[in-house]
C-alpha cells in the first residue's frame, strides 16, 4: 500500500482528498458555514419565538423546525448532508450536522456547530392584545323570553375555562379581557376574533343555540387599514332543562339539551326521545311551565296502582294513578318532584335539575 504525506499535518495517509488527509480536509471545508446572525424575537410574557418577523411559535420544537426551514438564509449547507437537527437550550443554539464534505472521503460524520444569534425581548401580538385590554370581539349570550339559568352559566363558563386553558401553548388571546354577567345573560369580550370564533365553537358542543354575526368599524390603524370589532349573538332556545313543553299537542318533560338535539321525557308513555332541534319549529313549540313554576313535593308512596306525593307548601297529599311501569319506576318513594295543575288536572314529573 503507498502512503502520502499530508502537505498540511505532516501525517501519513493512504489517499489525499482535495490534496489533503481525510482529517484536514474535514477541518478545512465544515459542513455548514454561518454568513450572518440570527436575529430572534422573544415576547416577555408568553415566551413565544419569532425568527425575522415569521410567525409566533410557543412550541420550542416548532421553533426550531423552522430555523431549520429558514437555514439558507443565514448559512452555507454544503457539501452532502444526510441530517440536520437543532437544539435551543441555556441561550446556546446547537446545530448538529451527518454528511461528509466530499465525496471521496470513506465515510459520514457528525459536526456540531453553535450558531450565533441575538434575542431582543418585546410582546407578542396576542399578548399585547390581552394586556392592553384590547375588545376586537364580544360574544353575548342571551336566551330567547328568560334569563340564563345557573347551570348554563356554569357551563359557559368551564367552556370558558377549557379556551383558557390554552393560552400556555396558543397566547393570551384565548383568556377573555372582560366577562360582564348580568341577569339576563352574558357579554364576553375578546382581543382577538379568531379566539372569539373558537370559543363559540367550544361552546356549541355544550349547549345548542342561534348564531348571529355583526361586523361594526371601529376605526383606521396609522397604516390605513380598517379596524373592526366582531359581535357574535348566541340565543338560547326558551325553554331549558327541567321544563315542561308542548310539541305538537303532546306534553313533555325536558330533560337535556345538547348541541342540535332536546332530550324530552313524555308525559304519557314515560319513554324518553332525542328530538333533532333541526327539524323542530321552536316558534310552535310552547313553554308550558317553567321548572321554577313547578310545585315541590315529594313520593311518599307507591302501592302500584297510585302513587302518593306530598306538597312541600302544605303537606297535602296528592293521589296519581300509576299509567305504566316507567312512571312507577322514576316515582319511587322519596324522590323529589315537581307538580303542575291545570285546569282540573294534575301532573307530576320527576325532577331532573340537580340540587
Amino acid at each position: 500500500m503507498v502512503c502520502t504525506v499530508c502537505p498540511s499535518c505532516g501525517r501519513e495517509t493512504d489517499a489525499l482528498v482535495g490534496g489533503l488527509c481525510p482529517d484536514c480536509f474535514r477541518a478545512n471545508h465544515p459542513l455548514v458555514v454561518q454568513r450572518k446572525e440570527i436575529k430572534i424575537e422573544e415576547c416577555r410574557i408568553c415566551g413565544a419565538l419569532r425568527l425575522g418577523g415569521s410567525k409566533w411559535l410557543r412550541n420550542l420544537g416548532r421553533f426550531e423546525e423552522e430555523v431549520l426551514r429558514r437555514i439558507s438564509t443565514f448559512a452555507d449547507v454544503r457539501g452532502e448532508v444526510q441530517e440536520l437537527s437543532l437544539n435551543l437550550e441555556r441561550g446556546v443554539l446547537r446545530l448538529k450536522v451527518l454528511g461528509k464534505a466530499d465525496e471521496e472521503l470513506p465515510e459520514s460524520y457528525v459536526e456540531v456547530h453553535e450558531l450565533r444569534f441575538r434575542i431582543s425581548r418585546t410582546i407578542c401580538e396576542s399578548c399585547f392584545g390581552y394586556v392592553s385590554k384590547r375588545k376586537s370581539a364580544i360574544v353575548q349570550i342571551r336566551a330567547r323570553g328568560r334569563e340564563l339559568t345557573q347551570e348554563e352559566r356554569k357551563i359557559i363558563k368551564n367552556a370558558l375555562s377549557a379556551l383558557s386553558s390554552h393560552s400556555t401553548s396558543r397566547g393570551l388571546e384565548y383568556v377573555p379581557v372582560e366577562v360582564k354577567e348580568e341577569a339576563f345573560g352574558m357579554d364576553i369580550y375578546f382581543s382577538s376574533s379568531t379566539a372569539a370564533n373558537e370559543f363559540v365553537r367550544v361552546l356549541s358542543g355544550r349547549l345548542h343555540f342561534d348564531v348571529l354575526e355583526t361586523s361594526k368599524l371601529i376605526g383606521v390603524t396609522n397604516s390605513g387599514k380598517e379596524k373592526h370589532r366582531l359581535t357574535i349573538r348566541l340565543l338560547l332556545p326558551p325553554f331549558k332543562r327541567g321544563d315542561l313543553v308542548d310539541i305538537g299537542g303532546k306534553l313533555f318533560l325536558v330533560d337535556s339539551i345538547a348541541s342540535g338535539k332536546i332530550i324530552v321525557r313524555d308525559l304519557v308513555t314515560f319513554e324518553r326521545n332525542s328530538l333533532p332541534l333541526s327539524r323542530l319549529n321552536l316558534n310552535t313549540l310552547r313553554v308550558q311551565a317553567s321548572s321554577e313554576d313547578l310545585e315541590e313535593g315529594f313520593v311518599i308512596s307507591n302501592d302500584g296502582t297510585s302513587i302518593y306525593v306530598m306538597t312541600a307548601s302544605n303537606r297535602e297529599v296528592l293521589e296519581i294513578p300509576v299509567r305504566n311501569d316507567r312512571q312507577a319506576a322514576l316515582l319511587a318513594p322519596g324522590s323529589r318532584v315537581g307538580i303542575l295543575r291545570r285546569a282540573g288536572e294534575t301532573i307530576v314529573v320527576p325532577r331532573v335539575l340537580s340540587d
